[in-house]
């Protein structure tokens, strides 16, 4: 593709708990991969609908003092039916953020009393800030005569149809026509850029994807510009946000043996479940600081506080019961 000087090209990893976009122009050689406000060149794959609405690392912040609005993984779930095996474990697993109900077979997430919202309107949401912050990005490094030709967003290479279907839903709903838009498998997408960085043809490689929600691994045939997957597995349980999971396990059980007390002491269920949301973004930040210490100390005074807190607000749950 011939990129005129106020052109450019954006591809987009739509991620289940991250994700991240890059740009390609005619002025700079290889993919430059844009940054948000915080500096970060992620974007959490949270959107919060409570107000004020929001995208990324603030409803995710909103997520993890566990209040209400924000879902998380919708990908996880995108395309599927509500009986299927993946949802109904995610269900039990509280692994989005927010209740999911049935509506016509699929399932949607349940914002508040008058809200629902399905697995292809978040990715829509998410998709949409990325495009956005992409534009503000391009604008501010090469000024504001930019233009974007293409879109290019990936999907795993064992979503069925039906996943590639809603997932090309929630592109459209972002406002990307199909003329701009360019849809290609993970493996595909890492293959081609691993190749043309380093001039490699006529070969068979393994491409190996540990994502927030999937490990994936691929067996693609490349041959001048066709890339073909010929074979793929993985494990759709073995991802980021499951470690972060075990993490949590791991720091509930271990508050448990050194205490003699709970970690999570109450059986009111919507408090649980706002509990859990808290206990895996300390996890999840536990699980980061490891990458760089031998040894983590998980700050969890929030639960001494809390659990004093909502013991209170159980008691007058109850009392207004009576």
């Amino acid at each position: 593709m011939n990129l005129q000087r106020n052109e450019y090209v954006l591809g987009i990893d739509l991620g289940t708990t991250n994700t991240c976009a890059a740009i390609m122009t005619s002025r700079t050689p290889d993919p430059i991969v844009i940054s948000y406000p915080d500096g970060s060149r992620l974007l959490k794959s949270c959107v919060k609908y409570s107000k004020p609405f929001d995208v990324g690392s603030a409803a995710y912040k909103h997520l993890t003092y566990g209040l209400p609005g924000v879902v998380k993984n919708s990908k996880r779930i995108i395309g599927k039916y509500y009986r299927d095996k993946t949802v109904e474990r995610c269900i039990r697993e509280n692994q989005f953020g927010v209740e999911i109900k049935e509506v016509k077979g699929k399932p949607v997430f349940v914002i508040d009393d008058t809200t629902l919202v399905s697995p292809s309107d978040v990715s829509s949401a998410i998709i949409k800030r990325v495009v956005e912050k992409a534009d503000e990005f391009v604008k501010r490094a090469y000024g504001d005569e930019m233009k974007c030709l293409k879109i290019a967003v990936t999907f795993p290479a064992h979503f069925d149809n039906n996943q590639r279907t809603a997932t090309l839903l929630a592109v459209e709903k972002a406002g990307i026509s199909k003329e701009r838009l360019t849809m290609l498998n993970e493996p595909s997408a890492a293959a081609f850029y691993y190749c043309k960085s380093n001039k490699i043809d006529n070969q068979t490689i393994l491409v190996y994807d540990l994502g927030g929600g999937t490990f994936d691994v691929s067996i693609v045939r490349v041959e001048g510009n066709d890339y073909k997957v010929l074979k793929y597995a993985g494990n759709s349980f073995l991802g980021g946000a499951d470690i972060d999971s075990l993490f949590a396990k791991i720091i509930e059980t271990k508050y448990k043996e050194e205490y003699d007390v709970p970690l999570i002491d109450t059986n009111n269920e919507r408090i649980r479940r706002r509990y859990y949301l808290r206990l895996n973004a300390i996890a999840e930040q536990t699980k980061i600081q490891l990458s760089n210490f031998e040894t983590v100390d998980a700050d969890l005074s929030v639960f001494e506080i809390q659990n004093k807190n909502d013991s209170e607000e159980e008691e007058e749950e109850e009392e207004e019961e009576e």
